[in-house]
């Protein structure tokens, strides 16, 4: 090739970048709306894509440029967003007028993958109505009050095997733990299934559920991609699932059903009522379906219960204070119910509730959550003297729930976990978005609270929770994970307590003090885990 030619080439090349660059600045342009710079194809995205950044610290920092705005413009690879950061258009998108936000951009599509592709998330208008309606009551109070004697004994083993290997004190992944208790729970929960995963460690669900959970770099890829590549994921072997998983799950789901429609058994479980609008409505879904819709719960359950409980746990362990004060609520309860706690005790731990609300704030998994447009909709003016903008069909907007989460207009001192912020209604519901808002929230969020909360329960009523020389202080975040996980893992120390020891004696820890918040600290400190300031962080 001679030097024209190759010249001429690059012009064209240089040409078409630039051609496509403008274009997609102009979205944001044209509107007036303040917005990150993209780059060609990555749009913002790039330091994501290339490992350098965590996705929910990137995202925060973006937030933190626009803080005297409503909303600015981020481009998702080559897709525009509108990302909103006043909690009160929040509400008024995702509540208010929730009939012009009606459905999620899916991650799949449900021609491509007929499995993932039909979950409750990406489900659409009124056929997600239609399913939502069939699911929710699988998570009422009444049935997550029937599953909480599953959950009850699940949990007590659980506690009992840890307590008798660690009379001496041990040292464990807790998210290794956490992870077998919380798939051995879903599986009787939601699939009918007894599994016991510390006994068979390597069982076919138990395996599947973790490679469902612990998100690859792919994954994050193909989240940021969604449905509307979905062929392009395919073909580049993105897939948000491997096929092992899938076809395992599904596997799973087509023996449990086939064994019930032949021996006509009915459970009380969310197989069951899944099954029950199948045959209502004359075996309209298929086996597929099924699975997806089964994945979709199975999944957000899982990921968001073991967020929480490794999080909580690793709060606990560097806040004596905060233990100190469980533990206390603890004796309480075992005292008043004999040692044989119930649903109702369970519902009255306020400081366990607090506890468990402000690990939610500082560690909710996903960085964002999103809303398509299906109606027109007129969006206030981002801020002084800008102009209203008009939302067309097909237009997207994200909530930034992590970065709100950290911001300390709403919450002072943001990375120091205060239960007591709950406790005194500090927190408006405005701003806290743990799971979700309005009626496309998450539908098991009170069932993912009880398994986590008589868990905590069972395991600190035996054993004390301290750091160890392993425990990542503070907290670096996994930058291949699309959610947020620590980058090592969750290493505790953890020691039976004596039968003897009452709450002062098993954390030797003034009780009086504790109550004070006068209680030294582990010497490396608190987690801090706060967004990046945008001076010292990747350029978006």
């Amino acid at each position: 090739m001679d030097l024209f030619t190759a010249s001429l080439i690059l012009f064209i090349l240089s040409f078409l970048v630039y051609i496509y660059q403008k274009k997609q600045t102009e979205f944001f342009d044209k509107s007036g709306v303040p917005y990150v710079s993209p780059i060609p194809l990555l749009g913002n995205m790039a330091p994501v894509v290339f490992r350098r950044v965590f996705l929910g610290n990137h995202i925060c920092d973006a937030y933190n440029r626009f803080g005297h705005l409503k909303y600015f413009g981020l481009f998702n690879l080559t897709m525009p967003v509108y990302a909103i950061r006043d909690p009160e258009l929040i509400k008024s998108i995702a509540v208010t007028n929730f009939d012009h936000f009606t459905d999620h951009r899916n991650f799949a599509d449900k021609n491509v993958d007929p499995t993932t592709g039909f979950t409750l998330f990406g489900l659409l208008g009124d056929h997600w109505r239609e399913i939502r309606k069939v699911m929710t009551p699988a998570f009422n109070a009444s049935k997550v009050k029937t599953m909480s004697k599953i959950i009850i004994d699940c949990a007590d083993r659980y506690a009992e095997f840890l307590a008798t290997q660690s009379k001496d004190g041990r040292v464990y992944d807790l998210s290794d733990i956490f992870s077998r208790y919380i798939n051995d729970v879903m599986a009787t929960c939601t699939l009918g299934l007894t599994v016991d995963s510390l006994r068979d460690m390597e069982n076919e669900l138990y395996l599947c559920s973790k490679k469902m959970t612990f998100w690859s770099g792919a994954a994050t890829l193909a989240l940021l991609l969604g449905g509307k590549h979905s062929r392009l994921m395919k073909l580049l072997g993105l897939p948000l699932f491997s096929e092992k998983v899938r076809s395992t799950f599904k596997k799973f789901i087509n023996e449990a059903v086939v064994m019930r429609d032949e021996k006509g058994i009915h459970r009380p479980d969310m197989l069951q009522m899944i099954m029950d609008w199948r045959d209502e409505h004359g075996n309209r879904m298929t086996i597929d379906q099924i699975t997806g819709l089964t994945i979709d719960v199975y999944l957000g359950a899982f990921d968001t219960t073991l967020n929480l409980i490794c999080f909580a746990a690793h709060e606990i362990a560097v806040n004596p204070e905060i233990q100190a004060k469980l533990l206390s609520e603890i004796e309480q309860v075992n005292r008043k119910t004999n040692g044989v706690p119930t649903y109702e005790s369970f519902n009255e731990m306020p400081y366990m509730d607090a506890v468990l609300d402000e690990v939610n704030r500082m560690y909710i998994g996903s960085p964002f959550t999103d809303r398509v447009c299906v109606k027109e909709f007129e969006l206030p003016p981002a801020g002084p003297d800008l102009k209203r903008i008009r939302l067309n069909p097909g237009d997207v907007v994200w909530f930034l729930p992590s970065s709100m989460h950290q911001d300390p207009n709403y919450y002072p001192e943001p990375m120091k976990c205060k239960p007591e912020r709950f406790l005194n209604q500090e927190v408006s519901g405005s701003y806290y978005l743990p799971f979700g808002i309005g009626p496309r929230m998450c539908i098991a969020s009170k069932f993912a609270m009880m398994m986590v909360k008589i868990m905590m329960f069972d395991l600190l009523r035996r054993c004390t929770l301290e750091p160890s020389s392993e425990t990542m202080i503070p907290i670096i975040f996994n930058i291949t994970s699309a959610v947020a996980m620590p980058r090592d893992g969750f290493w505790l120390n953890i020691k039976t307590r004596k039968a003897n020891d009452d709450v002062n004696k098993a954390l030797n820890v003034d009780v009086d003090k504790a109550l004070n918040g006068n209680v030294d600290k582990p010497s490396k400190g608190t987690v801090t885990t706060k967004c990046p300031k945008s001076s010292k962080s990747v350029d978006i």
